[in-house]
């Protein structure tokens, strides 16, 4: 019997099934189980060409079962594409596709959740709407780009959703989008990457990375750059962030916001993150309990006017601490334009040990103001005190809707 006839689309999807198998040992190993009958380097039950259109690709997808990879190659796929539980959809070994929204109220990507559903190795590109939505979990999400998205970049969102839910993400890089990242309700781990450039031409939008409702952040090793508005806002009650050996610099307001937040343990910073340039705060803990600051430096914060109360002030804080408690340990508070730390009208313990306090020529180290109790509840070295005449402004809480619409 004579060989079937070498067409285009076979050839495709041999060169997919061997680059695909392939990239999966060094890329998205992991997160697949290996079927007994497959090779080891094989994650997939099944292999599905994603062709070299969207037309193709949306076709592919709708049609992949859970546990199938969906392969593509290095082509632009325009589209509004859904990868259905269970399946993941990656680019084979020595490519990297292309993902382009097409449309303003769909996203590029829907991702829905489920053992097994995964990105790897994409890149998003200049979506007309949002460029990845993920609905549920648990999803895993490896060496992707997502770059000028209308809208958000990536938008993750799961409801009552706990471990067995969590999102993994790996070297996920989102740029110059309206919103970089906003997470609700989803429990996620992420390692390595980036949300930087995030702008808006209205006047909403132009955060780096927005958690609440809920969910709950595990960030390590991720930069936080150079977003228009706040750098990294964790908001409401429920909602927690650990950061560590994160890097939060020259964002245009604020660098890191909490706000709301309520339990024990629900925002910690720690090692060695680095918190440098943003402009009116460094870091800021609004009406909150359970924040610890450790083995972290906050620096060179900016001054920036701003209209409160309708009054302009000019404010550039490294820390502020207002209605709040907070843990500071083995922190350096250096150069930053207005005081090192505004402690207002502390609502319970404030502790400050270890701590570096280093105000330039016309700032401020530790102000502590407003406080009832007279200084009993704040712990702060004396030589780190500053007192001023009259009372600094105060920022509020951010509204939410603004900038992460």
């Amino acid at each position: 019997m004579r060989p079937a006839p070498s067409t285009p689309s076979r050839r495709l999807f041999r060169s997919a099934l061997l680059g695909l198998a392939s990239f999966l040992v060094t890329g998205c190993e992991g997160f697949k189980q290996s079927p007994p009958d497959a090779p080891d380097a094989l994650r997939c039950t099944e292999i599905v060409a994603g062709g070299d259109d969207g037309s193709a690709l949306e076709e592919a997808l709708s049609t992949a079962a859970p546990g199938a990879c969906v392969v593509v190659v290095s082509k632009t796929y325009k589209g509004s594409f859904v990868v259905p539980r269970g399946v993941t959809l990656a680019s084979a070994k020595n490519q990297r596709a292309i993902l382009t929204g097409a449309t303003a109220d769909k996203p590029a990507i829907s991702l829905v959740g489920g053992d097994g559903s995964a990105l790897c190795g994409l890149s998003v590109l200049e979506s007309l709407g949002l460029g990845v939505a993920v609905r549920g979990g648990p999803v895993v999400i490896k060496d992707v780009t997502i770059e000028k998205s209308a809208k958000t970049g990536l938008a993750a969102s799961c409801d009552n959703c706990g471990a067995a839910e969590k999102h993994v993400y790996t070297d996920v890089r989102v740029r110059g989008s309206a919103v970089g990242v906003q997470l609700r309700g989803a429990m996620v781990e992420w390692t390595g990457g980036e949300v930087t450039e995030s702008n808006s031409p209205s006047l909403s939008g132009g955060a780096g990375l927005v958690v609440q409702e809920g969910a709950r952040l595990t960030l390590s090793k991720v930069a936080i750059e150079r977003n228009q508005a706040v750098g990294l806002l964790v908001d409401g009650k429920g909602t927690t962030a650990a950061l560590d050996g994160v890097i939060v610099r020259a964002n245009g307001e604020r660098g890191i916001w909490a706000q709301r937040l309520e339990g024990a343990r629900t925002l910690s910073i720690g090692g060695t993150s680095l918190i440098e340039n943003n402009a009116l705060v460094g870091v800021g803990v609004y009406r909150s309990a359970g924040v610890s600051i450790e083995n972290s430096e906050i620096r060179g914060t900016q001054l920036r006017p701003t209209l409160i109360d309708l009054k302009t002030a000019q404010v550039g804080d490294g820390l502020l601490i207002a209605q709040a408690s907070v843990s500071v340990s083995k922190t350096k508070l250096i150069g930053n334009a207005r005081a090192q730390a505004l402690v207002d009208t502390p609502s319970g313990a404030v502790a400050f040990a270890e701590t570096t306090v280093q105000a330039p020529e016309g700032g401020y180290k530790v102000v502590v103001q407003n406080d009832a109790n007279n200084g009993r509840n704040v712990t702060v070295d004396e030589a780190d005190l500053s007192k001023v005449a009259q009372a600094l402004v105060v920022l509020p809480a951010v509204d939410v809707a603004r900038v992460a619409p």
